[in-house]
């Protein structure tokens, strides 16, 4: 054991030596303060030891070879970073794990000649190495030059997932990506971005034509596209979020009015669409049993208004009126004592032009009290809870489609319902009885669907977070609702009509 300080003054040896050279354990310590400790084997630095360079700051922990890492070793970087693994000629080569402060990742695998290269994985950033409950994004796969080249799996933070090939650290070449909206794109990429991508959504009509025409109080169906500059439909694109909503024309009123006030209120905005700007209307595919059955009873009041006449009392009905009796058909059966019975309302018909006016006044009247109610009048029918909205759907290749959907019954104080009403009012106070009765029996809105009139239909991609950061321009197109068409009743077989069948 001994110590010896060279000529140049550059190196000190302390240690032990053997044949006149270092042997054994001992420390070798540079000018600018740097040193080596540990065995040296025949004046060479070969074996177990520490290196420590004063002027980088790097501390080497492991194996030497003749002076250079070579083996089992670990590097300590100033700034944190840490290398721990294998060594070759003093570079990293074959299995190691590194946690880079700089890069803010760690990586465990294959190095070839103090690259990234072979089998690994990479996780980042390196605070989510603290505790089991942080997270952070993965990659295993090939690389190559310190780059993920070859197949890889990229887990990404939020969930999504790329399966996949890669060049030069980017997407390249074959790939599925899983994004963490729902969302799968499986097809080819390039420089990290798929080759092909929809750019708006399109709406199908099995008529071609640019509206949708349906009858109120029946189901349609919907089908979109999500295509792309050119209208090709991109199936490599599947489970976009799409939600489905309709409109009514947004009607304005006069500052002032108390129609304004109730659209002010309102707790729906306008919303633009290319026809004109619109509230948004509730939409259903909800078709309960009891909606038909209350459908059923309605058509069945319908009918008796329409063919029956109102009921009046016995003192209504002028007394020269000649009934069925007096005419003289069917007298012998219903005469009582004297051969006269009392008219009831019941066993004459009126006569051409009879009760006519006193009808008007009742439909009217109807009409007046449906329309012009006041809020705490309808509250009990208002109050009645609207049928859920129709659910969003997921795009499957690129298609989409809602079946046995339907505009549903407008929302209570509707403002461009209650606006068209009261310019309704209006109009019906400037028109003659007599014509009104008709229009109104007309006109009368079926609370139980959707208005008769025009709406739009709207289409928008809501995938959140958006893909590749774009969403689908939406798409629109008018709906018009339009009346049933009402049924041609069997002719009405008249008394005089059996009459002149049984006498031939």
């Amino acid at each position: 054991v001994g110590s010896y300080e060279y000529d140049n003054k550059f190196f000190k040896y302390e240690g032990q030596w053997k044949n006149g050279k270092k042997h054994g354990t001992g420390k070798l310590t540079f000018q600018d303060g740097s040193y080596y400790e540990g065995t040296f084997v025949g004046g060479e630095i070969t074996g177990f030891g520490t290196r420590y360079f004063a002027v980088s700051g790097c501390k080497y922990q492991g194996q030497f070879v003749k002076g250079e890492f070579h083996g089992k070793g670990r590097m300590l970087w100033p700034d944190g970073s840490i290398y721990e693994g294998q060594w070759e000629n003093n570079r990293r080569q074959g299995f190691g794990v590194m946690k880079s402060v700089k890069e803010n990742c760690m990586y465990k695998g294959s190095y070839v000649m103090n690259k990234r290269q072979g089998q690994g994985t990479m996780i980042y950033p390196l605070s989510c190495l603290k505790s089991l409950q942080s997270k952070g994004d993965r990659y295993d796969g090939d690389w190559l030059n310190d780059m993920r080249n070859g197949d890889g799996d990229m887990k990404f933070v939020d969930g999504t997932v790329y399966e996949g090939q890669f060049v030069d650290d980017s997407f390249n070449g074959e790939g599925v990506m899983r994004h963490c909206s729902g969302l799968m794109y499986r097809g080819l990429w390039f420089n990290g971005n798929p080759t092909v991508l929809p750019s708006r959504i399109v709406i199908i009509t099995s008529t071609g034509k640019d509206c949708i025409e349906v009858v109120q109080g029946q189901p349609f169906n919907i089908s979109i596209q999500c295509v792309d500059s050119n209208g090709t439909i991109i199936e490599a694109d599947s489970g976009r979020e799409i939600r489905i909503s309709a409109g009514f024309k947004h009607l304005q009123a006069k500052k002032g009015t108390a129609i304004f006030d109730l659209i002010e209120e309102y707790e729906e905005k306008p919303m633009n669409t290319p026809y004109y700007p619109v509230l948004q209307y509730p939409l259903t595919d909800f078709l309960a049993e009891e909606e038909k059955a209350e459908e059923d009873l309605k058509e069945e009041n319908d009918d008796t208004f329409d063919d029956q006449e109102p009921a009046r009392s016995a003192e209504d009905d002028p007394k020269d009126t000649p009934s069925l009796e007096e005419g003289g058909e069917g007298k012998g059966e219903t005469e009582g004592e004297g051969g006269e019975q009392p008219n009831t309302p019941g066993d004459r018909l009126p006569t051409a032009g009879e009760g006519t006016l006193e009808r008007q006044n009742s439909i009217i009247s109807i009409a007046e009290t449906t329309i012009s109610m006041a809020p705490e009048a309808v509250d009990t029918k208002d109050s009645r809870p609207l049928p859920p909205p129709v659910a969003n759907k997921r795009t499957e290749k690129g298609l989409c489609e809602w079946t046995n959907i339907m505009l549903a019954p407008a929302p209570p104080r509707f403002p461009p319902f209650v606006a068209m009403d009261e310019e309704e009012r209006k109009i019906r106070a400037r028109q003659d009885k007599q014509v009104e009765a008709k229009r109104m029996k007309r006109l009368l809105p079926d609370e139980r669907f959707a208005r008769i009139g025009e709406y739009v239909l709207m289409i928008h991609d809501i995938t959140s977070p958006p893909f590749m950061e774009q969403t689908l321009e939406p798409a629109f197109i008018l709906v018009k609702h339009l009346r049933p068409k009402r049924e041609k009743k069997p002719k009405e077989v008249k008394p005089k009509d059996i009459v002149s069948m049984a006498t031939s």
